[in-house]
Parts: structure tokens; C-alpha cells; sequence
């Protein structure tokens, strides 16, 4: 009787150490109690995947599995039951829940004999090799139904999801997230007080199950964990495509749970070169700030371009602008391949199409030289007073239409009427290069 106990207690203990040594395996972390959920049916419509997504995360259907890919064994109660694997030597099935969290390597697919075809995989983890009977198929029968191998999750997915999201920021998109409920357990607590638009950060990126291979784990400013479990690429998930369209699964894509933000993941490389510059506005133009509410931004006004966002099937991308002294953030869609030469809005001193270098210009110009601050707020208005410099001068209306020689100690810039302001000349000493007087 002891020993049993003593063998029963040393497997415990040992199935314990393989989850917490392997780096797949991931937890949120104040994981206290077993709640037992379904899983979430929110109808949230599924948005165009984002670029990063179509371009690291391919579908593989098994007929192009290419040999050395790699799985791991995350078995469901069902298979605990049913067993998937034989082993190579003995032809004996295996338990699943002796191969849970094993990797398996693909070797490839051969016949037997009669109508029995197997689907080859060596263990990383045991190094032997095992194999799933195709169940009354051809090989090229049975792939070609998308049905895959039970139990694997496919790990390339979760080992590009680990580089290119872990620490990285996102926004929540479902209803509802879980939480491990004990962390030596598949236990999870469903939450659904997550608000949707939330900024979260990624901790941790590990395996989730066959249907969803990625958990990805994110916590929120105030530390809170939570997680969901999606499918990417899709590959051996064992779902079809119609019932990706259903709404019980949409939460469990990566598009249909998060939204990258402010990272290069989500820029095209084309323009990469655009985060981090400082630029200032032309003219007047519309904004959305945080709240999602459009605002009047002044000329002249300074920002740091903090995310370039490609919108998808669209020649817009989306700006995410921080302003320099405020900090706070606005939003703005912009073409950044458009025509420079489009005609302008008279009421709203705007040009009809938003084109990136119509809007912005480069560096803070109250910190060119020969701009002082105290002038600022009427450069801003397009107003030129008295003492003016001739860089505060064409900062606040523009290079002149007619720049005059200098005769008697005095030289002219004139601008020509247009509909947002009237013809004005403006004099200045040609010694200080200061403004003597305007005449309109």
C-alpha cells in the first residue's frame, strides 16, 4: 500500500516538474481556485487580418506538411479515452496523458500495408518515434479533408508568436478572457469586466490547446492578468473554415481578441521611417483624440509620430500622434501616397484629400531660429505684427508670392489674395530684417 502511494506520489510530482520546466507552458499568475467554464460565445464580428498576421502566420494543411515541423501534445478529455499515438517499436497505443506537453517532430507519412496509412513523428522530448493511423483513408484522401492529427498543437505559430508579441502592446477586441484558476491545473476562470479598447501588455506567449495553439497572456495598468487561447495560422487546429465564421470562435483569433498598437509589427516597412519623427501641422485639420471624438487641431501644431498603423484594403494609414507638450494622443488618417497638388477646401483651409505631406512638415518650429516663443500663438494664427523677424514672417503666412529688392534700407514680401486671406505687404528694415509695418 505505501508503495503505491509512494508511486502514485512520485508521478504527481514528476508531471508537475515537466509543466513547470517547459517554457510552453504559461500561467497567469494569482491562479487560486478551479472554476469550471465554457467557452466564450461572443458575436463580435472578426476584423481584416493585420498585416503582421497574414505575413508570419501561414495556414499549412497537411498535405504540404513539411518534415521537421513541430507539434506538442495537449490533449482534451476525449483523447484521454480515445488514444492518438502508437509507438513505432511495439505497435501499441500509447496513453495521451503519458505524451501530454511532448513535442513531436513530423517524419513524414507512409503505407503499411492494405488501406492503413500512418503519419510519422519522432519525440523531442523521449526520443522515440510513434505514429496516428489514418482511420480508413488515404493519406491524400485524409488531408485533403482538413481533419489533421488529434491532440497537437502546432508550435510555430506559438514560437513566432512568443518573438514578435511578448512585451509588446496591444488592445483588448473580445468580451470576455480567462484566468488560470490553480496553476498545476487546466482549471480557468472566465472573466467578462474586461472593457473592450483596453491597453494591455503581453507577459507571456505559451501553448493554449490543438483548436487555439497560442495563449497569450496580457496584463493591464494596474496589473491585473488575463488571458485567451487563439488560432492564427489555423494549422491542424481542426477547424473548418465555416466554423471560424461562427460566433463561438471568433474571440478565439488573434483578431478577434487583440489589436496591435504602437509597435513596428504593425507598421509596413515602408514606412517605419515615419515613428518617432517630430512634426507640426501646415494648416488646420480634424483629429480624433482618446476619447474617439473629433477635434480642430491648430496649425503649427507639434506632435510625435508614435504609430504607423496600414489600414487594411485602404490607402490611408493611421497616425497615432503624441503631442510634445501635452502628451496627449490623437488619431489621424492620412494618405501617404497621394497627389501634393490637390485642391484645397476654402472654408475649412484644408486640403480635400488628407495627404501626409499636405499636413506635416518635419521638426518644431518654435524652436527654429529666429522664432520666439512670445510670437508663437499669433504665428499660429497666420498674424504678422510689428518687430516681427522674416523667419516669424513666413512661418505665420508662407514664402511670399513677390519678395522686392531692397531700395532705401527696406525690402517687401507680398502675398497675393486667396480665399483664407487677404493681399497683404509687408515691410522690412533691411538691416534688423524686422518688420516696420504691414499694409493690407
Amino acid at each position: 500500500m505505501k508503495k503505491s502511494f509512494f508511486l502514485v506520489l512520485m508521478s504527481a510530482l514528476l508531471g508537475m516538474n515537466v509543466e513547470a520546466q517547459n517554457k510552453y507552458i504559461v500561467k497567469t499568475k494569482g491562479a487560486q481556485k478551479i472554476v469550471n467554464q465554457r467557452m466564450d460565445t461572443s458575436n463580435e464580428d472578426e476584423n481584416e487580418k493585420q498585416d503582421v498576421i497574414s505575413r508570419n502566420f501561414s495556414f499549412r494543411d497537411l498535405c504540404s506538411w513539411q518534415k521537421g515541423m513541430r507539434f506538442m501534445v495537449i490533449p482534451e478529455k476525449k483523447d484521454l479515452i480515445i488514444k492518438t499515438f502508437a509507438d513505432s517499436l511495439t505497435g501499441n497505443m500509447v496513453s495521451s496523458n503519458l505524451l501530454k506537453y511532448k513535442i513531436m517532430v513530423y517524419k513524414g507519412h507512409d503505407k503499411v500495408g492494405g488501406l492503413n496509412e500512418h503519419i510519422n513523428f519522432m519525440c523531442e522530448d523521449d526520443g522515440k518515434t510513434y505514429y496516428y493511423e489514418i482511420p480508413s483513408y488515404s493519406f491524400d484522401d485524409y488531408c485533403f479533408s482538413r481533419q489533421g492529427v488529434p491532440t497537437l498543437a502546432y508550435l510555430d505559430d506559438v514560437d513566432k508568436a512568443i518573438e514578435l508579441f511578448k512585451g509588446k502592446k496591444l488592445r483588448t477586441k473580445a468580451s470576455s478572457y480567462y484566468v488560470d484558476s490553480e496553476v498545476d491545473t487546466n482549471g480557468v476562470e472566465l472573466i467578462t469586466d474586461v472593457p473592450v479598447g483596453t491597453e494591455v501588455t503581453v507577459k507571456a506567449v505559451g501553448v493554449g490547446t490543438r483548436s487555439y495553439p497560442v495563449k497569450i497572456i496580457v496584463a493591464d495598468k494596474r496589473g491585473r492578468e488575463f488571458f485567451q487561447n487563439v488560432a492564427i495560422s489555423r494549422t491542424n487546429s481542426g477547424m473548418r473554415d465555416s466554423e471560424f465564421g461562427a460566433s463561438q470562435v471568433i474571440p478565439h483569433t488573434f483578431d478577434g481578441s487583440f489589436e496591435l498598437i504602437n509597435d513596428n509589427m504593425s507598421v509596413d516597412k515602408e514606412y517605419s521611417e515615419y515613428r518617432g519623427k517630430v512634426v507640426y501641422t501646415l494648416r488646420r485639420t480634424d483629429m480624433t483624440d482618446s476619447q474617439k471624438l473629433r477635434v480642430r487641431v491648430a496649425r503649427l501644431s507639434v506632435f510625435t509620430i508614435s504609430d504607423v498603423q496600414k489600414m487594411p484594403n485602404s490607402k490611408y494609414v493611421r497616425l497615432t500622434l503624441t503631442g510634445t507638450g501635452s502628451g496627449s494622443k490623437y488619431y489621424k488618417l492620412v494618405s501617404m501616397n497621394g497627389d501634393s497638388n490637390v485642391t484645397w477646401d476654402a472654408d475649412t483651409d484644408a486640403p480635400q484629400e488628407d495627404v501626409y505631406s499636405n499636413l506635416f512638415a518635419e521638426g518644431d518650429p518654435s524652436k527654429f531660429p529666429g522664432i520666439r516663443k512670445k510670437n508663437y500663438m499669433d504665428i499660429q494664427k497666420g498674424i504678422v505684427r510689428k518687430g516681427f523677424t522674416e523667419q516669424e514672417v513666413k512661418l505665420a503666412l508662407g514664402e511670399p508670392d513677390v519678395k522686392g529688392n531692397a531700395k532705401n534700407g527696406v525690402f517687401t514680401y507680398t502675398y497675393n489674395s486667396t480665399p483664407s486671406q487677404s493681399r497683404s505687404e509687408v515691410f522690412f528694415d533691411a538691416a534688423t530684417k524686422k518688420v516696420l509695418r504691414i499694409i493690407k
